[in-house]
């Protein structure tokens, strides 16, 4: 699936893993990861692409990216780094191949904290629409 050729982009992107490491992770983080720099990922939906003889090999998914930080700052250049290595990114030379990724949304979400305490963590959620080939 697509998602795993995101995997392997930002994994091998010097300027996601400079901030990450290898904390980059399906659906939930590891609870040891709170307060450092890391990636959540998963795949929100699935279409693909049909005509009036059946299905074809073309498909769109759509990828939330998630990043992490112990600050403000910390989130925006993970973000940053994130949307550096796949917005606009294609390549057809692996299995599925993509060829189209692109950034579509992009927001701040709040994580806590309760009214009256300083936040610890902080959350930007980037939505990605890629376009793939499975052959």
């Amino acid at each position: 699936m697509p998602e795993t050729r995101i995997v392997v982009k930002l994994l091998a992107t010097s300027a996601v893993t400079d901030l990450i490491g290898t904390r980059l992770r399906k659906i939930q983080r590891k609870t040891a990861w709170a307060g450092s720099d890391s990636i959540t990922y998963q795949r929100i939906s699935t279409d693909r692409s049909n005509h009036s003889t059946g299905t074809t090999t073309l498909g769109f998914a759509r990828i939330q990216v998630d990043c992490w930080s112990a600050t403000p700052t910390g989130v925006r250049a993970l973000a940053e780094a994130v949307r550096g290595a796949l917005s606009g990114w294609s390549d057809t030379t692996g299995t599925p191949a993509v060829t189209m990724c692109h950034l579509q949304n992009e927001q701040d979400m709040p994580e806590g904290p309760d009214p009256g305490e300083e936040a610890t963590e902080y959350r930007i959620t980037q939505d990605y629409l890629v376009q793939f080939n499975s052959d």
